[in-house]
């Protein structure tokens, strides 16, 4: 009986013939068995050259991919770092916008209160402007009729003095 080694190659066992009629059928058996072990490595090794190759092409695409995400990263981070600039600059002019817009509002509320106040002195004012017309024109009147009453005494008490002898 023959035994097999590791490269599966046969070898007789030591109850075989071992004659030059069974060296050469054994040699050639063995040349046979070592060139379909060399034909089968070959194979394998394109075989593995082609996994290697194609292993070696996905490798350098994913290189490829990961680069373009990695650059594509880096532009989003850059893209959110200037929003962020962007956002702190806009919470800054609304920070701004909202000061200015209550200093106006105390301001317009400051200018009503002023405006309801110089319209209750216009219409305080008004009222005595009123009152001093009206006034004015009782004084008139009252002028005029004391005017009028003295130029009667004045005329009645001149017919007196000239009627009276002297």
């Amino acid at each position: 009986m023959s035994s097999v080694n590791r490269l599966g190659i046969s070898r007789p066992s030591n109850g075989e013939s071992s004659g030059a009629n069974g060296l050469s059928v054994q040699g050639s058996t063995i040349l046979d068995t070592l060139k379909k072990k060399m034909s089968q490595l070959k194979e394998e090794l394109e075989v593995s050259k082609d996994e290697l190759e194609k292993n070696r092409l996905s490798l350098d695409e994913e290189k490829k991919r990961r680069e373009c995400a990695e650059l594509e990263v880096s532009a989003l981070q850059r893209r959110v770092q200037l929003i962020e600039d962007d956002l702190e600059k806009t919470d800054e002019r609304l920070t701004q916008a909202t000061t200015k817009l209550n200093e106006a509002s105390q301001a317009a509320d400051e200018s009503e209160r002023v405006r309801k106040l110089m319209e209750t002195r216009l219409n305080h004012d008004s009222d005595k402007v009123e009152l001093l017309e009206r006034q004015l024109r009782e004084a008139k009147e009252l002028a005029a009729e004391s005017d009028r009453k003295y130029e009667e005494v004045f005329k009645q008490n001149y017919f007196v003095h000239d009627k009276t002898p002297i």
